[in-house]
């Protein structure tokens, strides 16, 4: 598959070109593959990235559902973070946005054995 997304409000998540087309027969001779493309609409993006600083994974989920968007999460040990809450995000708050998104998650706090008081 070969998938090609563009901004359509309306059609949100539904494949709206294909080829070849539906109900096709195409004969392959060995060795030769079939690349069945796809265009999917997904929802037009804000402008530019909101600052989800603070906030945790499970309050932005349904915000990245909503937009189509994929979350690489990364985990980050943070003396003054709750776990779980994100730290920071690429494209960073106020950079262009994009549909593929990286969160910098709070992994807590880590004890330091060798601190004595």
């Amino acid at each position: 598959f070969e998938v090609t997304y563009v901004t359509n409000n309306d059609q949100q998540g539904r494949v709206i070109k294909q080829s070849p087309s539906g109900g096709s027969v195409k004969k392959l001779s060995d060795g030769e593959k079939c690349t069945v493309e796809v265009t999917v609409a997904r929802r037009s993006l804000p402008p530019t990235m909101p600052d989800l600083r603070n906030m945790s994974y499970t309050e932005i989920a349904e915000l990245l559902r909503a937009y189509d968007c994929e979350a690489n999460v990364t985990e980050q040990n943070h003396a003054f973070v709750q776990k779980g809450k994100i730290l920071a995000t690429s494209p960073a708050a106020g950079e262009a946005s994009t549909h593929e998104i990286t969160l910098y998650v709070s992994a807590g706090w880590q004890e330091n054995n060798n601190d004595t008081e």
